[in-house]
């Protein structure tokens, strides 16, 4: 195929996957927790205890377990499902024993069956001497009165696929991902039953679980994105190759008759610009006086500066900068002479009111007077532009000088209504 019809293939395959719908934000992503271990914990930790407001009384923690037996991680007489025996269960989050070991998440039953439950996102197992699930699994006290009065005892690691396993062998691993069934029977069951806030909350745990730690429809999109790339990669290199001399030799170069055709267009030729510095990586703009008064006695180089630059073609980005520099020097410091500061000075004190006053094209972005630490540069504006089209960066550099009409008025009424000479002999 040509470089046009790789392009266009690759085109169409982007524009099929842009098509696909984002899915809204869950309440994790809103509150920017999808990483936060300590949310996932409470969250669990609320859906699992029968005693809380959730009205699934002790449906979610039946579920729970039922899915642990079919993951092989309990015996058909571990601890069981049943309502009645689950009612008096106690749930517990993150209680210490007197040795100092903190699992996130307990349930049992006394003196029948407890779970002990270390929950992982981003996180690996505390260190030490010993690691925190086999810590763990040698303290007696992590259950009231000690785990020696238990028939049955489980613990279970949950983190996300790919993540380190426990360490310890009475640990039992499962990941995130596994309880996801749990989440849908449940749903599924109970949602003529429970509260509506209640089924917000599951299909928003259910849908983090879904989202952050498994491959998602982002996930796949951005993969594709990537493969599409490195499909495409020798004609897509071709044309962005292009771009660089066409900046350098072509745009540098001819912005001059472009940007005189685009004013004429707009019937804007009051004001007679002249063009310099042609076919440098920078171009500058003066009015006849300004020229006069960078030639003159005091070497005011004061001119409208654009530089076409290969970054800002391609994101159609447009810089137009208001300048006063000494004549052959290039910039200003405290060693310029004084009436160069007293310049800079009327028109930094002058310029806020007329660039309030003044009217903005849709395309303008921004405006900043005395932009930077250089004190050359009194004024900035950025325009937009299709990226890529040399006539629109035509059209932007044109529009940006009509819309600052006021501000060249204002530089020439201030050459001509003040005698900066008279600095000279200070």
């Amino acid at each position: 195929m040509t470089i046009e019809q790789q392009l266009e293939s690759l085109q169409s395959e982007v524009e099929q996957i842009s098509e696909q719908e984002v899915p809204p934000k869950t309440s994790f992503e809103v509150f920017s927790l999808t990483r936060e271990e300590g949310a996932w914990q409470a969250y669990l930790r609320y859906l699992l205890d029968p005693s809380q407001s959730h009205g699934l009384e002790t449906d979610f923690l039946s579920e729970f377990i039922e899915q642990l037996r079919t993951l092989g991680c309990i015996s058909d007489s571990g601890p069981p499902t049943d309502p009645y025996l689950l009612s008096t269960v106690t749930v517990e989050q993150e209680v210490s024993t007197e040795n100092g070991n903190r699992p996130d998440i307990v349930v049992y039953d006394k003196g029948e069956w407890f779970l002990c439950l270390e929950l992982k996102i981003d996180s690996t197992e505390g260190g030490g001497e010993s690691s925190q699930t086999e810590r763990y699994a040698a303290d007696t006290d992590i259950v009231p009165p000690s785990t020696k009065k238990y028939d049955q005892a489980v613990y279970l690691y949950i983190s996300p696929e790919q993540s380190p396993m426990s360490k310890s062998e009475a640990f039992v691993d499962i990941n995130w991902t596994d309880l996801i069934p749990v989440f849908d029977s449940v749903i599924s069951a109970q949602s003529n039953r429970v509260p509506t806030p209640t089924l917000a909350q599951l299909t928003d745990f259910r849908n983090t679980i879904q989202s952050e730690l498994t491959m998602t429809e982002l996930d796949k999109e951005t993969r594709h994105k990537k493969d599409l790339y490195f499909e495409y990669r020798e004609a897509i290199e071709s044309v962005d190759d292009a771009i660089e001399p066409f900046v350098k030799d072509v745009l540098r170069n001819e912005w001059t008759d472009g940007l005189q055709k685009e004013l004429q267009e707009n019937n804007a030729t009051d004001h007679n610009w002249k063009c310099g510095a042609v076919g440098n990586s920078y171009g500058q703009l003066r009015l006849p006086d300004w020229i006069s008064a960078k030639e003159g006695e005091c070497r005011l180089d004061i001119h409208f500066e654009h530089k076409p630059r290969v970054e800002h073609f391609k994101t159609g980005r447009l810089k137009l900068l208001l300048e006063l520099e000494e004549r052959d020097r290039g910039t200003m410091s405290k060693n310029s002479g004084p009436q160069y500061h007293a310049f800079r000075e009327d028109l930094l004190e002058a310029l806020p009111r007329v660039v309030e006053s003044s009217e903005y094209s849709n395309s303008q972005l921004k405006v900043e007077i005395d932009p930077s630490s250089s004190k050359k540069k009194l004024l900035s504006v950025m325009y937009k532009y299709q990226p890529g089209d040399e006539e629109e960066y035509y059209s932007a550099l044109a529009t940006a000088l009509i819309d600052l009409v006021p501000v060249a008025d204002l530089v020439s009424e201030m050459l001509s209504q003040n005698d900066y000479s008279i600095h000279l002999s200070s």
